[in-house]
């Protein structure tokens, strides 16, 4: 609706007056608007982006350390068979990715 309202009262004034150089004052106005609306609208969003980044990183930490407290209070007393279970996955999965890219390969 704004866009309009500004080309219909451009076209107006440049009937008005053709070689009055208006397009380039109008158009340099113009711009200059756009730019400070855009500074506004950038100042008045940045705090709350802030907010957001320092929120959303406080709560990854805060889950990354909860999720290190409950792996750790699972695992306790059973450190053995944690250790053996992980060697076992990487054995597996080493071997899976071994026959796998010797069967593709054609070797």
């Amino acid at each position: 609706m704004v866009q309009f309202y500004l080309y219909k009262v451009g076209t107006e004034y440049l009937r008005k007056n053709p070689d009055s150089g208006a397009f380039e004052a109008i158009s340099a106005g113009l711009a200059q608007e756009f730019i400070d609306a855009g500074a506004t609208v950038v100042s008045e969003l940045t705090p709350a982006f802030s907010t957001l980044i320092e929120g959303l990183g406080s709560a990854l930490i805060k889950g990354l350390q909860s999720g290190y407290t409950y792996a750790r209070n699972q695992i306790r007393g059973k450190e053995d068979d944690a250790v053996t279970a992980i060697v076992l996955t990487a054995i597996t999965v080493g071997s899976v990715v071994y026959v796998f890219r010797t069967m593709r390969s054609g070797e």
